[in-house]
């Protein structure tokens, strides 16, 4: 489904984007705002303004190791804390994924923002000891037609150090 690119011979000036203190590169939708605030722990976000004035997203949180924890126990706990955290919180699918070799772990759900209800697919991916946390939303009417990119971002992941 996903093909994510790891390993030392990756070279990240070929990303369109890049991180070097972390070693992680991708290549972000063309057009799309990048901003690199670093706010709600999110390392980078790419964002696509429409024309109505509404916004959809991609998110790749601050790398994290996973420590005494599985990717499985991680991706539960967030999804409790989503649970705990919002009312409107809704859970559509979960599960293991295998992304080019790596362990990853989907979660797919939807929660009312204001007064819009979101759509939000997040994908947990396991490499070298830590994990990198990818999450796109978007309004369920944008959903779909905005997906594509979110898979493109990980299908150029590449990783060159551990977190």
């Amino acid at each position: 489904m996903l093909a994510v690119g790891c390993g030392e011979k990756n070279d990240l000036s070929e990303s369109g984007w890049s991180n070097s203190e972390y070693g992680i590169g991708l290549d972000p939708p063309e057009g799309w705002t990048v901003n690199e605030s670093g706010q709600l722990g999110i390392l980078v976000q790419f964002t696509k303004t429409l024309d109505n004035g509404k916004a959809v997203s991609i998110n790749l949180m601050q790398p994290a190791k996973l420590g005494n924890l599985s990717l499985m126990e991680t991706a539960k706990q967030s999804i409790q804390m989503s649970k705990s955290i919002l009312q409107s919180y809704e859970l559509i699918s979960e599960g293991r994924i295998t992304i080019n070799s790596m362990d990853a772990w989907e979660v797919i759900s939807t929660m009312t923002v204001g007064k819009n209800l979101v759509k939000a697919r997040s994908v947990m991916v396991e490499n070298k000891g830590g994990m990198y946390a990818f999450a796109y939303a978007a309004e369920i009417s944008n959903y779909d037609e905005y997906a594509p990119h979110f898979d493109d971002c990980l299908n150029s992941l590449k990783v060159t150090l551990s977190p």
